[in-house]
């Protein structure tokens, strides 16, 4: 008898603690880390060519080892399209993701004009980069985005910063293509 004024008394006891302890953790609410760090505010030949690494690998969607076309005119389209959405263009680092923000021109999604653009100019860019083959190789990619951050690199350091750092950045978008 005694035993069992217990477990009625226990049984209910242990519920209210695992309630008030429930009710402690669901009250403090997380905040996940950003997945950007934080406003870059310089980019270095390394950290292009790392970044240019994990795009193709990202854009390699059948996983075969290239780069084909399609996947190369998808890849344009989305980096348009989650500038226009984010507001700032995401560079991948070792340690994260930096952004690095751009006044866009036009806000919210690409028009179809504006994708037809994108399209036309990202074919005919692979079929510069791809050559003979017309296949991608991650190095004749990862070649193309080192000499972008040169071509933005305008004093020759090796950084980009300022100025050199939003040129780049804004390249990568491909919207830069429509408004040169």
């Amino acid at each position: 008898m005694i035993s069992a004024l217990i477990q009625k008394a226990a049984i209910p006891a242990f519920a209210a603690i695992a309630a008030a302890g429930g009710g402690l953790i669901a009250s403090v609410e997380p905040h996940p880390p950003s997945a950007y760090l934080h406003e870059a505010n310089f980019f270095e030949v390394s950290s292009a060519a790392r970044a240019a690494e994990a795009s193709y690998s990202r854009a390699d969607l059948n996983n075969d080892g290239h780069i084909d076309q399609d996947e190369y005119v998808t890849l344009a389209i989305v980096s348009a399209e989650l500038f226009r959405l984010n507001g700032f263009v995401a560079l991948e680092t070792t340690n994260g993701a930096l952004r690095v923000s751009i006044a866009a021109a036009n806000e919210g999604a690409l028009a179809d004009k504006e994708k037809a653009s994108i399209r036309a100019r990202a074919r005919a860019e692979y079929a510069r980069l791809a050559g003979d083959d017309q296949k991608l190789s991650e190095r004749e990619f990862v070649d193309s985005k080192v000499e972008e951050f040169y071509s933005a690199d305008i004093d020759r350091n090796g950084v980009l910063t300022g100025a050199e750092l939003k040129h780049f950045a804004f390249a990568q978008t491909r919207i830069g293509l429509l408004v040169g």
